[in-house]
């Protein structure tokens, strides 16, 4: 059980368990102690911005539909944000919208996703 009203989404991304495993552990006490629950996606994965910048454009972008799948029901159930500690991962959500632009499945979810990602920082404000 979720214990504030405020809750968020965190990816937990592929690189950053691995480059700087404490970090995603270390926000998710902040945050508690600010009175803001992180909620869990196990469903989601990596960004896809690896697979996107190196030539395997549809790998990416089949990773953010997976991505939007996993998140989509927490979001409907009155997530604010979507964290992403690895700053990579982070530019790479946002663009999910300008990406899936022309997807009739995938446009309007996301747009919305794009405009939930945010840094830790600017939730903080």
């Amino acid at each position: 059980p979720l214990r504030h009203k405020r809750r968020v989404l965190m990816l937990e991304g592929c690189a950053q368990p691995t480059l700087s495993p404490n970090t995603n552990a270390a926000t998710a006490r902040v945050l508690d102690r600010l009175g803001i629950s992180v909620m869990s996606a196990n469903e989601a994965g990596c960004c896809g911005a690896v697979d996107y910048h190196l030539n395997a454009q549809e790998k990416g972008l089949a990773r953010a539909r997976n991505n939007i799948d996993a998140w989509w029901p927490a979001i409907e159930a009155g997530a604010e944000a979507i964290l992403q500690t690895a700053s990579g991962c982070g530019a790479f959500v946002k663009e999910y919208g300008q990406m899936l632009k022309n997807d009739a499945l995938y446009a309007d979810k996301a747009r919305q996703v794009s405009e939930l990602a945010v840094d830790l920082v600017d939730l903080l404000r």
